[in-house]
């Protein structure tokens, strides 16, 4: 997964603090949002439990699967995950937003 990839989300979507969104890449899901002091920070959305997709929901992450949570760092806090999300790096390019590995 090396590189950088362009994905279907702007900063519009997150423009934000506390802002969040679903989005992709290739065939992988991602989350992204922007922190309470303007960064932005991105997840790959593959749960860290069965592989089912992780939302976005204001002050966690969470799986719909089995009740795996999330804190906005990615540490799994509740249910069965058990190890974090994968965190991908992001950039802000030209009102775009970028992420890579």
């Amino acid at each position: 997964m090396a590189g950088r990839w362009s994905i279907k989300l702007t900063a519009a979507d997150v423009a934000k603090p506390g802002m969040g969104k679903n989005g992709s890449y290739g065939t992988r899901g991602l989350i992204v949002f922007r922190g309470s002091q303007g960064q932005l920070k991105a997840f790959d959305s593959k749960c860290t439990h069965a592989g089912c997709n992780v939302e976005f929901q204001g002050d966690k992450f969470f799986c719909n699967c089995h009740g795996g949570t999330y804190d906005l760092n990615g540490k799994n806090i509740a249910g069965p995950p058990p190890k974090p999300l994968t965190e991908l790096g992001v950039v802000e390019e030209d009102q775009a937003i970028m992420c890579f590995a």
